[in-house]
């Protein structure tokens, strides 16, 4: 922006500034003076903001520069505002209702002359489209200030809408400027709906559902001008890094939604809906992946078209990250669901919310197969993982917590067997998809490890308590739950026999270390909790086949690792020992 350019915009804000001033004191003095009655002052305000604004349209067509304009269509449209609103509070002539619904339409009417002007129907030049998007700009503010005014309004909320609108009417005119504006009032405009009155929690649902959704659309298929510069040596698998190539994107389409979403489960909890949270992040979801996995070329596409064949690999790395975004959101609201608030703050009954784990473990399990099974372009990398596992750890934690403090009595109801059942479906799913995990970082395969020990030992515990109520009452409950951590600590230390013994797996770091990892958990569960919790024969016979284990361990690990380096020294595998048993023309085969 030039000197000039700075000079005329601060000469354009103060012509409306003082022209504003200047409409209020005539009509005080046209007041004071008799000249004018209610109706004659509403009259003339409105006739004021229809001069002004042809005006603007006038000048437009003669190329005057942008900050005139921008300030006789602000000016225009805040007398129309002022005057509908002096109707309302002031005079008291129109019902809050109908005056808002009245502002409303004409912030509407505005946003979409200014679309008009920025090239949404007619083919202009390059500097009308920018003259017509910094109006457009312009125009937006005034409507996002105009509805967050009337969010604290519990009878006048109509103006909240605006910002739907303006999303709307941005479609293929938003530059930067407008997207960023746009979403920062979105998010501004929810914080503010989310604290009113409770009256409008169903239009501030409504508004919290709409907004994350259209700004994620309009990110994927009506992208924004990208930096102009080199990303050729970013793989599309770095999708995060997003952040340093395309930030409005980033911002916009990944950043966004996520505290929109957040205050959307307040005003649905106050509804007793707090399930709809779901609608806007699996929506969200299926759009960003869609566009991931679409490859169906479009003729003649724009290059911004995400599914053509043209797309530029900025676009598909957004739209991966969205997905990544959603998948992850997706996981932390059912668990927010789960504990009945936003903030995991945990229910009064101890196995309320059944329904969120169900959903969750199912909704996992499907997400892992279908992960495994993805093309490896296609490969979304670890977030989705990490994020359902530790969505997996959270979301159990009243039914882990009634393992490990002894109160059996809530492991005996049929909501925790059919808990502890699709927990074992999660972990099968897990296992499944195990090779995801090879050659990944230290950190990622001990969370996926301490992950899978705490889930199997909240369903083994879980089942067995459940089974022994079942099978003898009170004394079966009991029992079943002694044998139930009895059988997850010898369980622990049969797998890590398993892991460090066999034959194929002798070679393997990754799974001596998870052996040893293994060993280790299930001593320390012996020694700090099993040697106090536990009592009678299930202690005893715990202690007696984990100590088992463990000598097998340190007898055949030693002489099974001395047995496969033998064979691998006799067994000749190089081209010379090969060489070397070839003589006189003869060729020595090895079987």
């Amino acid at each position: 922006m030039t000197t000039e350019e700075k000079i005329m915009r601060a000469v354009s804000i103060g012509g409306a500034a003082i022209t504003i001033a200047g409409i209020i004191l005539l009509v005080s003095v046209a007041i004071q003076r008799g000249w004018l009655g209610p109706l004659g002052r509403v009259a003339g305000a409105y006739m004021i903001g229809a001069i002004l604004f042809g005006a603007a349209t006038w000048l437009r067509k003669r190329g005057t520069r942008v900050e005139a304009i921008i300030a006789l269509v602000v000016t225009a449209q805040i007398a129309f505002i002022a005057t509908t609103a002096a109707l309302i509070y002031v005079l008291e002539w129109w019902p809050s209702g109908l005056g808002s619904l009245v502002v409303l339409l004409t912030n509407v009417a505005f946003l979409a002359v200014a679309s008009l002007w920025s090239g949404l129907i007619q083919k202009q030049d390059q500097d009308s489209h920018a003259a017509g998007r910094s109006v457009f700009l312009a125009v937006s503010i005034v409507t996002g200030l105009m509805a967050w005014f009337f969010a604290t309004s519990h009878d006048a909320w109509w103006p909240t809408l605006g910002i739907i609108a303006a999303l709307l009417l941005s479609y293929t005119v938003a530059d930067s400027r407008i997207r960023i504006g746009l979403a920062a009032m979105a998010v501004l405009l929810q914080f503010i709906l989310v604290s009113s009155w409770d009256e409008i929690a169903l239009v501030a649902a409504g508004i919290g559902i709409i907004t994350p959704v259209l700004l994620v659309a309009l990110t994927l298929w009506d992208p924004v001008k990208a930096r102009e510069e080199d990303t050729t040596n970013i793989r599309l698998a770095e999708y995060w890094r997003s952040f340093e190539t395309d930030p409005t994107a980033s911002w916009v389409g990944v950043v966004a939604p996520v505290p929109i979403i957040i205050c959307l489960a307040l005003p649905l909890i106050e509804l007793d809906a707090i399930w709809f949270t779901l609608l806007p992040a699996v929506i969200i979801a299926g759009m960003s992946i869609f566009a991931v996995l679409s490859s169906r070329a479009v003729k003649d596409a724009e290059p911004s078209a995400l599914y053509a064949e043209s797309t530029p690999v900025e676009y598909q790395r957004i739209a991966r990250l969205i997905s990544v975004m959603g998948l992850a959101l997706i996981a932390a609201i059912l668990v927010g669901i789960r504990y009945n608030s936003p903030f995991m703050v945990e229910s009064t009954q101890f196995l309320d919310g059944t329904l969120a784990v169900l959903v969750y473990m199912i909704a996992g399990s499907v997400l892992f197969m279908w992960l495994r099974n993805l093309p490896h372009e296609y490969n979304f990398g670890i977030v989705p993982w990490v994020a359902w596992l530790l969505g997996a750890v959270a979301i159990t934690g009243v039914l882990f917590r009634n393992v490990i403090t002894l109160t059996p009595l809530w492991l005996t109801d049929t909501s925790a067997l059919i808990q502890a059942v699709l927990i074992l479906v999660f972990i099968g799913a897990t296992v499944l998809a195990r090779e995801h995990f090879y050659g990944r970082d230290l950190w990622l395969q001990l969370l996926v490890g301490a992950t899978m020990l705490y889930l199997s030992a909240t369903a083994i515990v879980t089942i067995t308590t459940f089974l022994g109520s079942l099978i003898a009452g009170n004394i079966g409950m009991h029992l079943g739950f002694l044998v139930g951590h009895a059988t997850v600590s010898i369980l622990w230390m049969v797998i890590a026999a398993v892991l460090m013994l066999h034959r194929n797996l002798l070679t393997q770091p990754g799974a001596l270390w998870t052996g040893v990892g293994l060993a280790v958990a299930g001593t320390v569960k012996l020694v700090f909790f099993d040697l106090v919790a536990l009592s009678g024969v299930p202690r005893a016979i715990a202690f007696l086949l984990s100590g088992l284990a463990l000598l097998t361990i340190a007898a055949m690990r030693g002489r099974r690792t001395g047995e496969t380096q033998s064979e691998s020294e006799t067994t000749p595998t190089t081209k010379e020992e090969l060489v070397a048993g070839t003589a006189d023309g003869e060729e020595t085969r090895y079987v």
